[in-house]
């Protein structure tokens, strides 16, 4: 019997730190964060999007 395949095109919700992207991506080159909270925090000024740490992990 032939192998039955089903495409499924969901995206799923984009977020909100993407159109932060290049500037985090910038900022962070520039300034590691040492630490997670100091990245949620960075994060946080940036963008105005308040990220747990288990999410910026």
């Amino acid at each position: 019997m032939g192998r039955i395949t089903k495409k499924i095109n969901h995206k799923g919700q984009t977020s909100n730190l993407n159109h932060y992207s290049d500037i985090s991506k910038y900022y962070f080159d520039k300034n590691p964060a040492s630490s997670i909270a100091e990245a949620s925090n960075a994060i946080e000024n940036l963008s105005g999007v308040k990220r747990s740490p288990t999410q910026v992990r």
